[in-house]
Parts: structure tokens; C-alpha cells; sequence
């Protein structure tokens, strides 16, 4: 009809398949209350800045990771920013990680450290599993 524009339509139409592939997530996050329970009997290993307790179980597909970073570690943006970066570390070094239950909490302050630092200390925590 007449009285209808004729122009382009409100809203970008986009195909439904366009953008990069999602990447698989090759570490999950332990969100069930059987792997806190499992967690509460691993054993705890202390680097400089972080802890981590492990439980191996070989029948996950892959590793679980939690975080455990109280208040008195820092304001919630500088939790946060540890969290990522030990997420980060984690994922470099995701296919060497071994299958299993992880807990991990700080025990500085979470605004002293910095990535170097973080890495270290989460590698050699890994290494300590490993064992």
C-alpha cells in the first residue's frame, strides 16, 4: 500500500550463525554441594599467596575449580581481579591440569599481588599436586 514506508526495517536483521565458534570450556566450576563435601576432606596445599585444596577424581570429564576469597582479602573489585587472574593461569595451562576437585583461597591480601606473582604461585601449587 501507499501509505506504508518504505524503508529499512527498525532492527538489523543477523544470520543466526554469524561471530566466532564459542570455545569449549575445558574447566568447570564446582557449583554442586557433593563437591564442596567431597572438598572438605582433600588436603590443602599452601603456596606464598594462594591455597589450594585438591580432591583427584579421575571420572570428570574436567577439572572443577571454586574460589574461596573472604572480605577481609579486599574490596570485591580487587577479589574479583585475583579470581581472573588465577582463572588465567588455569586456563594456559588447562589441558596439563589434573582432572579433580579445586579449591582455591588467598592468603594475602588480594590488592599485593600482582599477575608474575600469581602465576608463580599457582604453578607451583599445580606442581605440588601433581606430586
Amino acid at each position: 500500500p501507499s501509505h506504508v514506508k518504505q524503508g529499512r526495517t527498525r532492527y538489523r536483521q543477523i544470520a543466526p550463525c554469524q561471530g566466532s565458534p564459542s570455545a569449549e570450556r575445558l574447566i568447570e566450576s564446582c557449583n554442586q554441594r557433593a563437591d564442596f563435601v567431597i572438598l572438605n576432606r582433600a588436603k590443602r596445599l599452601s603456596g606464598r599467596i594462594l591455597w589450594m585444596m585438591f580432591s583427584p577424581d579421575s571420572t570428570l570429564t574436567h577439572p572443577r575449580v571454586a574460589y574461596a576469597i573472604g572480605r577481609s582479602r579486599g574490596t570485591a573489585v580487587q577479589r574479583n581481579r585475583l579470581r581472573r587472574r588465577v582463572h588465567a593461569v588455569l586456563r594456559e595451562s588447562e589441558r596439563a591440569i589434573p582432572k579433580g576437585r579445586y579449591l582455591i583461597g588467598a592468603l594475602v591480601p588480594a590488592v599485593s599481588a600482582n599477575f608474575p606473582q600469581v602465576r608463580d604461585d599457582v604453578l607451583e601449587l599445580l606442581k605440588k599436586v601433581e606430586k
